[in-house]
């Protein structure tokens, strides 16, 4: 689905439960919720690791056409990424 929200609208709207009825509010809520999961694991695993253990994995950031953030293994091809 395409909204015409920002972000923080989309966020405020589903905390206080407008729009719960629509079919597609309901998505949002869940991938909303998916999203702060993999955001906590991420929190987790920098308070968590050691020095050394990831130095197999690279971080690449995005702004567009969405922030995102990935960890990818080094020596994956990029291009299937």
């Amino acid at each position: 689905s395409y909204f015409r929200f920002r972000v923080p609208y989309i966020e405020q709207a589903v905390k206080a439960g407008r729009y719960q009825e629509k079919e597609n509010w309901q998505e949002i809520a869940r991938l909303l919720e998916v999203r702060k999961g993999y955001e906590q694991e991420l929190e987790e695993l920098e308070f968590s690791r050691r020095k050394g253990r990831l130095e197999f994995i690279r971080f690449y950031r995005f702004s567009l056409p969405i922030p995102a953030i990935l960890a990818v293994k080094k020596g994956c091809d990029k291009m299937k990424i």
